[in-house]
């Protein structure tokens, strides 16, 4: 019986998405685990691949509509109690989802659940340990912090409840369904590396993004804090979290080069909240802001090497 379902939603990813497909089904579990590839309209011969599985795993072919579509999409057809989602350029770590799914089935109260993991580059050459933070989830509206990464898994009922992906979002779909998410139940940390996070040239993380996307961090907070039932506690944090976003929202315009556009969110930020002037975060967010591109791109490089 079905008891987990990951979905794979895939775009132009022909060269990982078999390390992808073959970490999950790896997979040692005492349950059934269902694999469900979506492609959302590669040109890349792509397909060819998903052929070779034949019944091993299901897979759909639809028109290109972005990935939080294909998720919600491919969820829709999930059969598992349990449901997640593997990025078709990363991958789970053996043991994961069995580690995973005991932790959530013990706990009393959590909704979802998720590990640490490994940051890798294209060749497989591990960058970096990454340590998730426990989710809070005032720390996640006021920092626009979203702990769980790869590998994560949460109830098909909970998802139900909260509704999926926002499809009108691009950059930060999986922050506002972790906040929706966090607004229901725990989401739970376990101290287990589960995944493999791949960062390259074409990864979203790092690229230069449209006015829209960078917008998208004041768009989720704004949605937010418009739903009826949140506390009186939480939504009392309004004006800190639209202070936050515009930060972030910064942070995006500085990367992509619109640095008049830029300021301009940082010193509203500044109005709506003065506390940012004395917070050392900030300082790091804008410096961040001008020069994490060269510091990743330096980092690889310097890896590449050792």
């Amino acid at each position: 019986m079905v008891q987990v379902s990951i979905v794979i939603p895939i775009y132009n990813q022909v060269a990982f998405v078999r390390a992808a497909i073959d970490s999950v089904l790896e997979q040692v579990c005492d349950f059934d685990v269902e694999v469900i590839v979506i492609d959302d309209g590669s040109t890349d011969g792509v397909i060819s691949v998903l052929e070779t599985y034949e019944n091993r795993i299901y897979f759909e072919s639809r028109s290109n509509r972005g990935q939080s579509a294909s998720l919600n999409f491919g969820w829709s057809l999930a059969k598992g109690e349990i449901i997640g989602y593997l990025s078709a350029d990363d991958a789970l770590l053996p043991g994961s989802i069995q580690k995973l799914h005991t932790a959530v089935k013990e706990s009393a109260n959590a909704v979802a659940v998720y590990g640490d993991y490994f940051s890798i580059d294209e060749n497989d050459k591990v960058i970096r340990q990454v340590r998730t933070k426990a989710f809070d989830f005032e720390m996640a509206l006021l920092r626009l912090e979203c702990p769980p990464g790869p590998g994560a898994l949460f109830y098909k009922s909970a998802y139900d409840e909260v509704g999926g992906w926002d499809e009108s979002i691009w950059r930060f779909p999986d922050y506002d369904f972790w906040l929706r998410m966090g607004n229901i139940g725990s989401l739970m940390r376990i101290d287990e590396k589960v995944a493999l996070w791949r960062v390259h040239e074409g990864s979203q993380a790092f690229g230069g993004i449209s006015f829209q996307r960078a917008e998208e961090p004041n768009a989720i907070i704004e949605n937010f804090f418009c739903q009826i039932e949140l506390s009186p506690k939480i939504f009392n944090l309004r004006l800190k979290s639209t202070s936050s976003a515009l930060l972030v929202s910064g942070q995006l315009h500085a990367r992509s080069n619109r640095y008049k556009i830029a300021f301009a969110r940082f010193f509203r930020a500044i109005i709506l909240d003065p506390t940012k002037l004395i917070e050392i975060r900030t300082f790091h967010l804008i410096v961040n802001a001008f020069f994490q591109q060269t510091g990743h791109r330096l980092l690889v490089a310097i890896r590449k090497h050792t």
